[in-house]
């Protein structure tokens, strides 16, 4: 089969409000029996991104906190690389402005609080809380987030959002930096999908040849995400939306 998956996973391939793919695993089954490469492009950490693929059970290339990082399975683990800032530089950098600008953290909250907050079981927020290259964090007042994104800006830093928190990252990474690396490994001749639904997925599905726009679980879509070219809506919200594209295009391909 020729083409690679490249997916977000809240939201996309995980339901926003449970974390599950239990509505996409149809079409995960005709992915595994044709042994069509998937690579998840996410904000999660590796620690997260290691449970699912174990509970998956099948080998997934994948890119950490908003493309800081890239991790292939054992036999080509010489091509790891790593994009972004070091944790500890990125929260230093916040811990100096974050009470000037009104911004917390997911270390600034209560592992309990964080948990309702994000409907996450408190034994995930634990994984959540494994970064290491990229800070999530809760604004209150938009107008002061402006004043400290220029601030970021000027001090090799950029602000992503994403479907619960915004991101501090070092400017040179994004999740198209790791999209491009990866399909520089990979077979060029490979076809590649690409599938999200926040802006922070802008990066990702501007470098795909097919980028796909999930809807969101308020049953809209983002509006920056609208403005690729080409870019095809699923009907459908989250990973029954991700199952409805995707094996379309595997239909085509003659495998569906």
């Amino acid at each position: 089969m020729n083409i690679v998956i490249f997916t977000d996973l809240d939201g996309t391939f995980l339901d926003h409000f449970t974390y599950s793919y239990k509505d996409l695993l149809p079409c995960f089954t005709v992915i595994r029996q044709n042994n069509v490469p998937i690579v998840f492009v996410t904000s999660k950490t590796r620690a997260e991104v290691k449970l699912l693929v174990a509970e998956l059970d099948y080998d997934v290339i994948f890119s950490v906190e908003n493309g800081a990082a890239v991790f292939f399975p054992e036999k080509l683990k010489l091509y790891d690389k790593v994009f972004g800032k070091k944790l500890e530089e990125i929260k230093g950098f916040f811990d100096c402005h974050k009470d000037k600008f009104f911004l917390r953290s997911i270390f600034d909250i209560q592992e309990e609080y964080l948990s309702k907050k994000v409907n996450m079981d408190i034994s995930r927020v634990g994984l959540l809380k494994q970064r290491e290259f990229s800070l999530p964090f809760f604004a209150e007042n938009l107008h002061e987030l402006n004043k400290f994104i220029q601030i970021c800006e000027d001090n090799g830093y950029k602000i992503l959002k994403g479907g619960r928190f915004y991101h501090l990252v070092g400017k040179s990474q994004d999740k198209g930096v790791a999209v491009r690396y990866i399909k520089g490994i990979l077979n060029g001749n490979l076809k590649s999908i690409g599938l999200g639904d926040s802006g922070n997925d802008y990066d990702m599905l501007i470098n795909v040849d097919y980028p796909v726009v999930i809807k969101k679980y308020d049953g809209s879509y983002d509006e920056k995400l609208l403005t690729i070219k080409n870019a095809i809506k699923s009907r459908f919200i989250g990973p029954e939306g991700w199952c409805e594209v995707v094996m379309n295009f595997l239909k085509e391909e003659g495998n569906g």
